[in-house]
């Protein structure tokens, strides 16, 4: 938890002047959840959080990990200042580390962490992430596996998607193979630019800003792709007119990625989200029909849906604090995108299998055919068998 100010920055001899009206708050949750004299709170803007931290010995060696790439902050411990990414913008180049891990030591067993936040185009406001705060050692390994886990699930995807595009290029009559393509490229994209967000270490010359835009087209080109590769794999069940619409719709969505300013995107996104929801149910309806028709992998994929279904239901009462979990939804996409992958795979050893009978039974066929025909017959024709 911290102390939220409204719309202004305060530091350590601030709160020594006692003249503060502070808020208690959860963290992470954005500002603008909050009233101040019965007014909700803007989403841009700046503010102030203070946590005071008791410990009964001074502490040595000891890291602090913020996350968010989009909002600018100031972090004090007392009154040094510790991050400041208005400046770094979140890299720390000399020690090649993603810079929102930071190791401090303090001489107090009593302490204010400070962070000065300012939010001008981000969807929500103040500190949308976790603080977390512990020794070194634990704080890196921490950061490590979770990095190492979101690259592993990101490179899989990518390697899938190369892969489906490779199949589609031999066999372009199959539409499916190209959606399941673009959807796991997409997702793999959206994996670097969210969680741990590993693309600020990639491109640490690439400013937030631009980063901040990938996002949102990741996900606007994802939820379509998705769309269609479930019309890919359940033609009958979908309706042509009704992708028309979502596609009229998602396109210049997707282009405000580029051309719209970042507040304008932001706030926009509230509205963007009930065409992406509408979507999403779209697609459970067409799985549903499928399994009721009971069609070749409507079972798989519906189990699929349902476990995703859970992980964003975990994670939604997660982010509003109702309940104490880990994020999901990534993990329940990666299964649901397993399955799909071996409905195509089973997709593909069945067409294999039915060209393998055919030639067969072509073979036999001939066999018989040819025990009909004269051998003279052959001989004037200047032909060894009825296959030449």
């Amino acid at each position: 938890m911290g102390i939220l100010l409204e719309t202004k920055l305060f530091c350590r001899r601030d709160y020594k002047k006692n003249t503060i009206e502070p808020i208690l708050v959860n963290v992470p949750v954005g500002w603008d959840s909050y009233l101040i004299e019965n007014k909700k709170l803007p989403i841009f803007g700046f503010a102030t959080y203070r946590l005071k931290i008791i410990n009964d010995k001074k502490l040595q060696n000891v890291s602090i990990k913020l996350l968010d790439s989009a909002t600018k902050y100031r972090l004090f411990i007392d009154d040094k200042l510790i991050v400041d990414n208005y400046e770094d913008r979140g890299i720390d180049k000399a020690n090649n580390e993603v810079g929102r891990i930071k190791t401090f030591s303090t001489e107090e067993k009593e302490f204010n962490l400070i962070i000065q936040v300012e939010n001008s185009f981000y969807i929500r406001g103040g500190l949308t992430y976790s603080v977390l705060l512990g020794s070194e050692n634990k704080i890196l390994s921490y950061n490590e596996r979770k990095i190492g886990i979101e690259l592993l699930v990101a490179g899989c995807l990518f390697m899938m998607g190369i892969y489906h595009f490779c199949l589609f290029s031999l066999r372009t009559k199959d539409k499916s193979t190209f959606w399941f393509g673009a959807f796991s490229l997409f997702f793999a994209l959206r994996g670097l630019l969210t969680g741990e967000k590993y693309s600020v270490y990639l491109f640490p010359n690439v400013s937030s800003e631009f980063i901040f835009r990938m996002e949102f087209l990741s996900l606007y080109l994802t939820v379509p792709s998705g769309l269609f590769l479930t019309y890919s794999l359940f033609p009958t069940e979908a309706k042509k007119n009704i992708l028309i619409i979502f596609s009229v719709l998602m396109l210049p969505i997707s282009l405000m990625a580029f051309f719209v300013s970042l507040p304008f995107l932001s706030i926009s996104f509230n509205y963007v989200l009930i065409i992406i929801v509408s979507i999403l149910i779209y697609i459970v309806y067409i799985v549903i029909v499928a399994l009721i028709r009971n069609r070749p992998g409507s079972r798989l994929l519906t189990a699929g849906v349902i476990i995703l279904s859970i992980a964003v239901a975990n994670d939604i009462l997660l982010v509003e604090n109702l309940i104490e979990s880990i994020l999901l939804s990534t993990y329940g996409l990666v299964v649901l995108i397993f399955f799909e992958s071996y409905i195509l795979a089973n997709r593909s050893a069945k067409a294999f299998s039915s060209v393998e009978h055919l030639s067969t039974s072509l073979l036999e066929t001939n066999l018989v055919i040819s025990k009909f025909v004269p051998s003279e017959f052959l001989l004037q024709l200047q032909k060894k068998t009825i296959l030449d």
